[in-house]
């Protein structure tokens, strides 16, 4: 799989960035549920993070909270989730918490690559969480064209 990323959006201290995972292999992929998502600091090492599926713990989004439906990614087709959190520091008795990289496998079991967001003009992008530590993931769904 590759990954990229294909939309960030900031508002407020709440933070979504949407994910695009291209199918690069040979064979197709059933995905059904969202990817295992692991938040590493600068050297790769697993930030304390709760990762789960939906917002609706951090947020009210909708497309974050549907039910998790089949996706069949073909080979060179696409699907997409979305990373989702709030940039809120409340608890100075620790430094904010900063993913640099993000451990993911398109569903749990599988094998997980890591990936360094950037945007489409190659600027690094960080997982900027705060104090809160907390990360919602939206099921996948097929890429649009």
């Amino acid at each position: 799989m590759e990954f990229a990323v294909k939309g960030t959006e900031a508002a407020t201290g709440l933070r979504v960035m949407t994910l695009e995972a291209t199918n690069c292999g040979t064979e197709d992929l059933e995905l059904n549920g969202i990817p295992s998502v692991t938040v590493l600091d600068a050297e790769r090492t697993p930030l304390p993070v709760t990762v789960r599926q939906g917002a609706a713990w951090i947020s009210a989004v909708e497309a974050f909270d549907a039910a998790p439906q089949p996706v069949v990614v073909r080979p060179g087709e696409s699907a997409v989730t979305g990373l989702l959190w709030r940039n809120t520091y409340t608890d100075i008795s620790a430094p904010p918490v900063v993913g640099e990289h993000l451990e993911i496998a398109v569903a749990a079991g599988r094998p997980a690559q890591v990936f360094t967001p950037v945007d489409a003009d190659g600027n690094h992008l960080t997982i900027d969480l705060g104090s809160t530590g907390k990360l919602g993931v939206r099921p996948w769904t097929a890429a649009t064209p």
